[in-house]
């Protein structure tokens, strides 16, 4: 039995044939691999931003966390420096001046601050007590620590034979006591001092009291002096400037024998 068999050659063009007879799309692999690679770049951005996200917040929170530390530090290394103070308020009843009493404690009050206040409370008990058992005493302290306009004045004060000198004035029968009241530092060199006056009758026993207040001028100088006057002043402290104003006259007190006879007494001694 005879059987015909086509070449080899046929049956290529043959599948060529058929092959050629599909529809072909030439675009699909690109659009899938673009597809791809658009759903790859996706995801990267979604994870990158939620790793970005991430990192913020946590930066946050230690920024956060830091913060809240290092206040709760500070609170808790001021704490041992917070501290309740009472303080008292004294009240003159004669002037309503107000004055918070204070103690010398460390960083309340600067060492020289403390020491211009008692040169200051030293030259006006000094200036302003008359006493004439101390007279010349007294005028020699105000005489080394005062300068310029305030040492004349004090002279003026004291020429004999004055109406304004203390001892033409009162006599031997009369002593003026001073008591400072405050001491106010108005500027490095300036002062206001508050202090009582009381005049007391040695012959009748009637004292009578009158409250001013003093503007001092000051000064800490290397003038020269003696050995035994820098014993006594030894920073050189000097005032130059000296104003006292009355603030009220006062009431006679303890005048079992007489009262004063006229308000001359409250005038500046």
């Amino acid at each position: 039995m005879n059987r015909h068999f086509p070449p080899p050659h046929a049956e290529a063009r043959a599948a060529v044939s058929s092959d050629d007879a599909r529809p072909r799309h030439p675009r699909r692999d690109d659009l899938l691999g673009d597809y791809f690679r658009a759903a790859d770049t996706w995801e990267s951005e979604i994870h990158r931003a939620l790793r970005a996200s991430r990192l913020r917040a946590w930066v946050a929170a230690g920024i956060a966390t830091t913060i809240a530390v290092l206040s709760l530090a500070a609170v808790v290394l001021v704490l041992p420096l917070k501290e309740y103070a009472p303080y008292v308020i004294e009240v003159d009843r004669t002037t309503g001046h107000l004055e918070v009493m204070r103690a010398l404690t460390p960083g309340a009050q600067a060492p020289d601050e403390a020491i211009t206040e008692a040169n200051l409370v030293r030259w006006i008990v000094a200036r302003e007590t008359y006493d004439p058992a101390d007279i010349r005493t007294r005028f020699d302290e105000v005489r080394r620590t005062t300068r310029g306009d305030a040492l004349a004045d004090y002279r003026r004060l004291w020429t004999p034979d004055a109406p304004t000198n203390p001892v033409v004035r009162w006599g031997h029968g009369t002593r003026i006591t001073t008591t400072v009241k405050a001491v106010s530092l108005l500027k490095p060199d300036t002062a206001a001092v508050r202090y009582v006056l009381t005049r007391i009758d040695d012959v009748t026993g009637a004292t009578f009291t009158s409250h001013w207040v003093a503007i001092v001028s000051f000064r800490y100088a290397d003038t020269p002096m003696r050995v035994r006057d820098r014993w006594t002043n030894p920073l050189g402290f000097e005032v130059t400037g000296f104003r006292a104003d009355q603030e009220s006259i006062g009431e006679a007190a303890r005048a079992p024998a007489a009262q004063l006879s006229s308000p001359e007494g409250a005038a500046r001694p």
